[in-house]
Formats: C-alpha cells, structure tokens, sequence
C-alpha cells in the first residue's frame, strides 16, 4: 500500500468518527431531543469511542505530516523575522501563562490545605459527632428522560446531586 492510499484511509476514518461525535454530541445535548434512556446510553458510548478514535487518529495523522510540519516551520521562522518574533512572543506568553497558573493552583492549595487545619484544629476531640445537614433528604424528582437513580456522571447531561448520595437529585 503507497503512502497516499495510508494517509487517504487515515483521513477518512478520521472525518467518519469526527462527524459520529459531533453528531451523537449534538443529539445527547440535554433539552434539545426527549430521548429516552436505553437509546441514549448507546449514543454516549459511540460519541465517546469515536471522540477517543478522533484523538488517536489526529496523532497517527501528525506523525505521518510530522516531516513537512517541521519543514514548513523551519521555512517560516528563518526566512520571516518578524514571525520569528512572534513565536518568540508567543512561546513566552504561554510559558508565563503556565507558570502563572502552577503557582496560583499551588497557592490555592496551600491556602485550603491551611484552612482545613485550622478548621480540624479548632474542633475538640470530645465533640466529633456531626449532625447530617438538612439537605440531605432534598428530592427534586421527576427525570425528564425517566431515569431512576442514575449515578455520576448521568446519562443525560443535567446531573445533580445536592444531598451527595451519588445519584441524580432527578431519578429519586
């Protein structure tokens, strides 16, 4: 097999699952279509295998263009200095942005980390019994696809769970 005909079945299953995802998303998409249960469950596992399959294929498809990818991006940073400039720039602000966003995560951290010690701290050893809050007995009911206890992440994309027992507030 040429590598024409590769890279043609390449691109074609990989439009084929492109257009199965987007598809099967726009279907699952909670309050457009009343579907029901059984026939959504099937829709949400081929647009997760084809979105896994589309990821894939996208790897197999770059390291198959990997060589022209770095020529054409050699030819456009060398002979064009003001483009060289703005990967510069570029690669810069995206290093920043990364650093930027470690150190707030890690700060963020920290801080809840510090507050859940001085929280435990405060609490004496003879008073460990908790109370379960009001919530937890709150039933919204009435699953607009007709799921009962339906757990995380829910079939249908409106998953709530307020009383934190696992399953969607709409199926109880």
């Amino acid at each position: 097999m040429n590598k024409a005909t590769k890279l043609y079945i390449v691109d074609m299953i990989l439009a084929i699952s492109f257009i199965l995802a987007g598809i099967t998303g726009v279907i699952k998409m909670p309050g457009w279509f009343n579907i029901k249960p059984e026939i959504l469950k099937p829709l949400m596992i081929i647009h997760d295998w084809s979105g896994i399959a589309m990821v894939a294929l996208v790897l197999v498809h770059l390291i198959q263009h990997w060589k022209w990818i770095v020529a054409m991006t050699k030819r456009l940073i060398i002979q064009n200095e003001q483009v060289k400039n703005i990967f510069i720039i570029i690669g810069v602000m995206i290093i920043t942005s990364i650093l930027a966003l470690s150190a707030y995560s890690l700060t963020s951290k920290i801080s809840n980390n510090n507050q859940e010690n001085s929280i435990s701290n405060t609490i004496s050893e003879e008073n460990t019994h908790f109370e379960e809050p009001q919530h937890k007995n709150i039933k919204t009911g009435g699953c607009p696809y007709g799921v009962e206890d339906d757990p995380y992440p829910g079939l249908c994309g409106l998953y709530k769970d307020r009383n934190e027992n696992g399953l969607c507030d709409y199926g109880e």
